[in-house]
């Protein structure tokens, strides 16, 4: 979850196929992925729920995130903005079971750059 642009569908993306698009397109509402993987020592089924920032969509995010074990709120480390904007998102998760993260993305836009590790460690 987060703002518009803050890289979420990226940090999926990377995470599940190991590439990168430079090309921005916007998530429409909810877009599904799953993955299995080896963890622990058993076989897990990651199910991914990549969610829109976009205001309009923003009524349907607790219903998926009452079901999550766990969600991750991303922010735009050249967008200070979309860190402001953190606790909002997280109010959305009050139900999720287990676990709530926060990423940074755009960590190599350095020049562009308006949060640094003291600010965003002081705001969580």
């Amino acid at each position: 979850m987060g703002d518009a642009g803050t890289g979420k569908s990226a940090l999926i993306t990377r995470f599940l196929e190991n590439e990168f698009k430079k090309k921005y397109e916007p998530t429409v509402g909810v877009d599904f992925k799953s993955e299995t993987l080896f963890l622990g020592g058993r076989v897990t089924k990651l199910q991914i729920l990549d969610t829109s920032g976009a205001s309009k969509f923003r009524s349907l995010l607790p219903q998926y995130a009452r079901s999550a074990d766990v969600v991750v709120v991303c922010f735009d480390v050249t967008n200070r903005n979309s860190f402001a904007s953190a606790p909002g998102w997280f109010s959305l998760t009050m139900d999720a079971k287990d676990v709530e993260m926060v990423h940074g993305a755009k960590q190599k836009q350095a020049k562009k750059r308006q949060m640094v590790s003291d600010v965003i460690l002081e705001g969580l």
